[in-house]
């Protein structure tokens, strides 16, 4: 099949801005459209204009004061730009999450009648992340519904395969399993934008986590473990990017705990990597999944990581060399792991090394195939959509 017109939407921000690794990323997918135009939900405080970066590639900021603005404004976009001659001028709409930007895909795609393409990188499918919060049960259940409507579905495991074909098993005959792409390189030369020592002076060293704030993260596990630590190295302090249903509940374990003026709690936000770049050391303490591709991103920032044996973590992280791994029921570990590498500057930087390292060498050999299945994704969309029509045809 040729190259293909492509409707992209995304959330995620940091593809407006230049030199990011987001950015890196989506100019890589336009070499496999002929066109490929990209609308990004973005928050009306961080105002972009439109931006024609080549021209096989064009991108568009929502600038949304309310989010649930986000697909009126993004469906205007779409038909300024691209509708002419009597029809949406794009092959297919593909949407980089099920959620916000999968609804928002999919009521373009329906109004104009095109394929729908759903990438998956996060299981939010599963039991953990449905029982975290009431917010994540909805937004699993529209998850859903998008799902069903979608043409073709790209997912990052068979994971989260196995989770869709408990949707349907059609949804899941039309998924495409294939390795997230991670271009180590790009998150390298992100420059940082936020410097977490700069911003919390009051720390000589900073320990950092980002997850939701639910159960299944264990997060009480990182604030007891950092109480120990408080007590060697009193000038430490930890910053929790997240949030949820225990957000109380782990601020009043650190008030407990004796820590509570050093234990910051954060909101979501889109300097994640320039987090990972500043902090001394961040910690996964999850009992059961990675969120996201958090750990890869951390791992491509060059962090110094101790995780539990989840997500990406085994793969990347040789106990001592590129990282340390731990139980989730091991405190100890998580202790000794810190403080050695606090009290070991060397040892930390050798360890931040090796561990981007170790991150290229395992997804070295998947960037073509990532792209590739990327591209017979959006094939597969464009396919299910023709016979679907052809079938409708044959029974009149």
């Amino acid at each position: 099949m040729p190259p293909l017109n492509v409707l992209m939407v995304t959330s995620d921000a940091n593809i407006l801005r230049q030199g990011t690794a987001a950015r890196s990323i989506i100019e890589e997918y336009s070499r496999l459209a002929k066109r490929l135009v990209v609308i990004v939900i973005n928050r009306g405080s961080d105002h972009y204009q439109p931006q024609k970066v080549s021209d096989s590639l064009w991108i568009f900021p929502t600038n949304a004061q309310l989010w649930f603005l986000a697909p009126w404004i993004a469906h205007r976009i779409a038909r300024r730009e691209l509708f002419f001659q009597g029809k949406l001028q794009v092959d297919l709409l593909s949407a980089h999450d099920p959620l916000l930007a999968g609804l928002t895909a999919f009521l373009i795609a329906r109004s104009f009648q095109k394929p729908l393409n759903i990438v998956i990188e996060e299981n939010i499918f599963s039991s953990h992340y449905e029982e975290s919060s009431i917010l994540n049960e909805v937004r699993s259940y529209f998850g859903r519904v998008v799902l069903r409507r979608a043409s073709s579905v790209l997912a990052a495991s068979e994971n989260i395969r196995a989770s869709l074909a408990d949707i349907s098993a059609a949804v899941a005959d039309r998924t495409i399993v294939a390795p997230t792409f991670i271009d180590v390189d790009s998150f390298q030369r992100e420059p940082v934008k936020v410097n977490l020592a700069a911003k919390y002076p009051q720390f000589k060293y900073i320990l950092l986590t980002s997850a939701p704030l639910s159960p299944s993260q264990n997060l009480s596990l990182a604030i007891s473990a950092f109480r120990t630590i408080d007590t060697q190295y009193p000038h430490a302090g930890l910053i929790i990017v997240g949030e949820g249903s225990q957000r109380k509940k782990l601020a009043l374990l650190a008030a407990q705990l004796g820590v509570g003026g050093k234990v910051i709690f954060e909101k979501w936000n889109a300097n994640m990597n320039s987090y990972y770049k500043t902090a001394h050391v961040v910690l996964f303490t999850s009992r059961n999944e990675e969120y996201g591709q958090s750990i890869s991103a951390a791992a491509a920032c060059g962090a110094a990581i101790v995780s539990t044996r989840i997500g990406m973590a085994p793969a990347i992280i040789e106990h001592g060399i590129s990282g340390f791994l731990c139980d989730a029921s091991d405190p100890a570990c998580f202790i000794t792991s810190v403080m050695k590498m606090i009290k070991d500057p060397a040892l930390r930087e050798r360890i931040k090394v090796n561990v981007a390292q170790f991150l290229e060498k395992h997804v070295g050999t998947s960037r073509e195939e990532s792209l590739s299945r990327l591209r017979e994704s959006w094939n597969k969309a464009v396919e299910h959509d023709l016979h679907s029509a052809n079938a409708v045809f044959g029974a009149r």
